[in-house]
């Protein structure tokens, strides 16, 4: 997801990569807004901002970027993961369910998605005896 077809785009995404390892939410946005204007139809930038979004809470805007990942990249399987983080911390569990189930029709073996799916599947659908 990381190459994007342009080397400046790339290499401002490896620096987004070394900001997020440090911490440093700041610069991962500055340099992610400065993507998106180079390279609007690259998804991966609109997915690590949403991911930033996420993390601070702010969910007009993860959500305006998942849905421009997903429209650029509908196999995008880490967008339909941040999209059942979302909804499901918005208390859309069933919305929630149908992103983790996305996700893991692109990518079967998805950790993350395979432990909420299944646990918000029990939640909604009950335990087997």
């Amino acid at each position: 997801w990381l190459e994007s077809g342009s080397p400046t785009v790339d290499l401002l995404m490896q620096r987004v990569m070394v900001a997020l390892e440090t911490g440093d939410t700041d610069t991962a946005h500055e340099l992610l807004d400065r993507v998106v204007l180079l390279k609007p139809d690259y998804p991966e930038a609109y997915h690590r901002r949403a991911g930033l979004f996420l993390a601070e809470e702010n969910y007009p805007e993860a959500f305006r970027d998942l849905n421009e990942a997903l429209k650029l990249e509908p196999r995008h399987f880490g967008a339909w993961l941040g999209m059942g983080v979302m909804l499901e911390n918005l208390g859309g569990a069933k919305q929630a369910l149908e992103s983790y189930r996305e996700a893991l029709t692109i990518y079967p073996l998805m950790p993350q998605a395979r432990a909420a799916a299944d646990r918000l599947a029990r939640a909604a659908e009950g335990q087997e005896l």
